[in-house]
């Protein structure tokens, strides 16, 4: 699968070679109408490669590095969907005498559905679309007429 959207830290293969890295930062801004952003991959600590996303295949996304301040807001908004929860299942339960088991199944999807929507919109990576480059092919090589480059 090439690679179209990635963040700092996601884990790509190396299609030529196979190996495994993480992606590091851009690289190459100046020349992007020729080439396309080009990635700078991690391998190792010693080896870093620059590929562009024709070269990728998306392995897994990063962990998260969250902050102080993001885990505690990851906290607090998890703490709210709960509680928003609860209180709708109550509110089924009490105000329109839904049975138990009703108000709690839909209490619990309520709170599944607020927790997903502020996951989405506040607390999931940011990923960063990639400009590929164009592939260039000239006329002769289309038809077939002539041969490739050999670096012997």
């Amino acid at each position: 699968m090439t690679v179209y959207r990635v963040a700092r830290g996601d884990v790509v293969r190396i299609t030529r070679t196979g190996e495994v890295g993480t992606v590091k930062g851009w690289v190459d801004h100046e020349r992007l109408d020729q080439h396309g952003t080009i990635l700078a991959i991690q391998v190792s600590t010693e080896k870093t490669v620059q590929a562009n996303g024709r070269a990728l295949e998306f392995i897994a996304d990063a962990k998260p590095k969250l902050s102080k301040a993001k885990a505690v807001w990851v906290l607090v908004v998890l703490l709210w969907s709960l509680a928003e929860a609860a209180w709708i299942g109550y509110y089924l339960n009490a105000d329109y005498g839904l049975s138990w088991w009703g108000s709690t199944a839909l209490g619990i999807g309520a709170g599944g559905l607020f927790w997903r929507s502020m996951y989405l919109f506040t607390i999931r990576p940011h990923k960063t679309r990639i400009t590929l480059p164009a592939r260039k092919t000239t006329t002769a090589r289309v038809q077939g007429k002539s041969r490739p480059n050999v670096n012997k």
